[in-house]
């Protein structure tokens, strides 16, 4: 980090507190980013799949734009703080809460079918970060392509054809800018014994607008 910004290694004391404290808002920063940015997009929509499909869009803007620091995340969250830890497993759990109240409207409104909204939340989130351990830059299909594929396949799995896309509000996040982007992988176990659980960061990475992204596994 020192040699890419031009200081001397101690320098960066002078920044940061400690290397822990760096690691936290690596995985802090992330997540609370694309909560607000979900809740600027969504915050005049009232209707489940309008809602669905924003978070999907959030959520793979960041995604399809990250894979330096997938290692670091998935590996290192063991090297917090109790404290911060605990931070970052809380708000995991919001990000997580945030889709499954979104399949929850869906399905009171009688629009998705889901008999455990929790599960299913888990479910999509796994298949929508999971796009981090298979996609490659400069492939067949751009980010807005395999983007709408996800909505598409988000929409499936809860019993309807994809919805149809929405005018882009002018403000928040676009597809394709520049940004930070995050993966996660499933822990733990539900308090009803459900054996899928917390969500685990394992990726921030910063890439350039334009580059397009491979299908293959």
């Amino acid at each position: 980090i020192a040699k890419e910004v031009g200081i001397r290694a101690p320098s960066l004391y002078n920044y940061i507190s400690s290397k822990e404290q760096l690691l936290y808002e690596l995985m802090k920063d992330p997540l609370t980013s694309m909560l607000t940015e979900y809740r600027v997009l969504s915050k005049d929509l009232q209707d489940p799949a309008a809602k669905l499909r924003i978070f999907v869009q959030v959520h793979l803007n960041f995604h399809l734009n990250s894979r330096l620091d997938v290692f670091i995340g998935n590996m290192e969250l063991r090297s917090l703080s109790a404290s911060h830890y605990r931070t970052i497993v809380s708000l995991r759990e919001e990000y997580a809460r945030v889709l499954q109240k979104i399949i929850e409207e869906g399905v009171a409104a009688g629009i998705f079918q889901a008999a455990q909204p929790r599960v299913m939340s888990l479910m999509m989130l796994g298949m929508i970060s999971g796009v981090c351990n298979w996609y490659q830059p400069n492939g067949a299909m751009s980010v807005a392509e395999i983007t709408e594929l996800h909505a598409e396949l988000a929409f499936r799995m809860l019993g309807v054809n994809a919805q149809p896309v929405p005018e882009r509000p002018k403000a928040g996040f676009q597809p394709g800018a520049n940004c930070v982007a995050m993966n996660f992988v499933q822990l733990g176990h539900l308090g009803d014994g459900v054996a899928t659980g917390d969500l685990r960061l394992v990726g921030i990475e910063a890439r350039p607008a334009g580059h397009r992204v491979a299908c293959d596994p």
